[in-house]
């Protein structure tokens, strides 16, 4: 299945990625319904200045009538529990510290316990081959990639991009930016470098579309 995804660019302070990647599931799904980048902001309990954690937005997409399926290897129970010392124990404490979290990570966990208990996850590391199956099973697939390493430089910056097609050859991606890239095409091999960082270990889909269309065969989790 093949969806014509709308595209919207990364805010000029760089710390929107991910509202826009909602914004772009939210058009591509529901186009008569339009979200500010305040109202977005509101949705995914985001920090000023700062990334944003997903749990929140997508709690609230599950509430909001969309299937949302988590497929990752980090426990969101654990980090509900212990926040900043599970993040530090599963991706180490030198990307935790390249990454602008907030100095107190309470509303974050409080999120991720209301994920976990409304979303349906399998906890695994995911394969190229999840793409293909949730896309072409009607889901929009977002990701969290190091954005520096997808543009071939060293160092680490976490990123959230919209997948909306994946063959053998090519990940192509709307790519929030900066600069902003829609239909960003991507070999395979670079997109997993940067999907699989610091390890594989870090790899993560989200896959969501409406409720009412069927989901992805073999799939296991809560509903």
């Amino acid at each position: 299945m093949s969806l014509e995804v709308p595209f919207f660019g990364n805010t000029p302070d760089n710390t929107h990625c991910f509202q826009a990647a909602l914004k772009m599931v939210l058009k591509c799904f529901r186009p008569s319904e339009d979200y500010s980048w305040a109202a977005l902001d509101e949705i995914t309990a985001k920090v000023d200045g700062l990334g944003t954690f997903p749990f929140a937005g997508l709690a609230w997409l599950q509430s909001r009538g969309f299937d949302v399926r988590n497929v990752e290897l980090m426990d969101n129970g654990r980090f509900a529990n212990e926040g900043r010392s599970y993040l530090v124990e599963f991706f180490g404490k030198d990307l935790v510290a390249a990454t602008a979290l907030p100095p107190d990570l309470s509303r974050e966990q409080a999120a991720a316990a209301t994920f976990v208990s409304n979303v349906s996850s399998e906890t695994r590391i995911p394969e190229v081959d999840d793409l293909r199956r949730f896309l072409a099973d009607g889901y929009l697939v977002i990701c969290n990639v190091n954005s520096r390493t997808l543009n071939e430089r060293d160092g680490y910056s976490g990123h959230f991009v919209v997948v909306t097609s994946c063959d053998a050859a090519e990940v192509v991606a709307h790519d929030p930016g900066p600069p902003p890239n829609p239909n960003r095409r991507v070999p395979v091999a670079l997109f997993e470098r940067a999907w699989a960082y610091p390890t594989e270990r870090a790899k993560n889909i989200v896959a969501i579309k409406p409720r009412d269309v069927a989901a992805p065969r073999g799939l296991s989790g809560r509903s």
